[in-house]
């Protein structure tokens, strides 16, 4: 509970948040993936309910894959059905140290230099 805005994104603004984990990662476009979030996130309709664990597993595998993380299928199983906000945060925190870059609250995005790779960073100090 140390990034208390990715808490917030994930458990109150799940569909947006996952959906620039699967942007920024090349799963699928920011609004297919809000979409599709949303629909199989708390659907009420039971076939609905298994093609959103099966969605969440894929994503979460997809995930896995492009970050270079080795895929646990029963873990990933687990976690598509009953703790999918707390993955969404651990990913976002994941993509947001990679990038450089993070979501606050209130909607605010917020950039940092200690993410820069090291001759990006000499190009920026030489510029200032």
């Amino acid at each position: 509970f140390q990034k208390q805005d990715v808490c917030l994104h994930a458990a109150c603004c799940l569909p947006p948040t996952s959906a620039k984990v699967m942007h920024q990662t090349d799963i699928m476009g920011y609004w297919p993936g809000c979409v599709a979030t949303a629909c199989t996130s708390h659907p009420v309709w039971p076939p609905l309910m298994c093609l959103g664990a099966i969605f969440r597993f894929w994503v979460m595998t997809t995930y896995q894959d492009y970050m270079g993380f080795e895929s646990d299928i029963g873990e990933a199983a687990v976690v598509a059905c009953c703790c999918w906000p707390c993955e969404v945060g651990r990913q976002t925190l994941e993509v947001d140290a990679e990038t450089g870059m993070a979501a606050t609250c209130v909607c605010q995005v917020k950039e940092s230099q200690a993410f820069l790779p090291v001759g990006d960073a000499g190009a920026v100090a030489e510029a200032a």
